[in-house]
């Protein structure tokens, strides 16, 4: 994974690895866009909570396309990290 913050629109990071997987932090949790469109196939969003260090599952996304991201299952204010793969 190298660093793809040029995939996100708003207030978050990227790493990611071409096609997937793609790991983003939205800083101050809210929303941001991510560009899916080099991927293939469907990639399962996993939340990962920082404060409790556990994942909670997401909903599958369609890539190659642009998709929103957020708000988080909870505490939609707070930092979260999205793991899709």
């Amino acid at each position: 994974m190298t660093n793809a913050d040029d995939l996100v629109k708003g207030d978050g990071y990227c790493l990611a690895k071409t096609g997937g997987p793609y790991l983003v932090l939205l800083k101050t949790g809210g929303t941001v866009d991510l560009d899916l469109t080099e991927a293939t196939g469907k990639l399962a969003t996993r939340w990962f909570n920082p404060r409790t260090g556990k994942f909670v599952k997401g909903n599958s996304v369609r890539s190659g396309q642009k998709i929103t991201l957020g708000p988080a299952p909870s505490e939609p204010e707070m930092d979260w990290v999205v793991l899709l793969d």
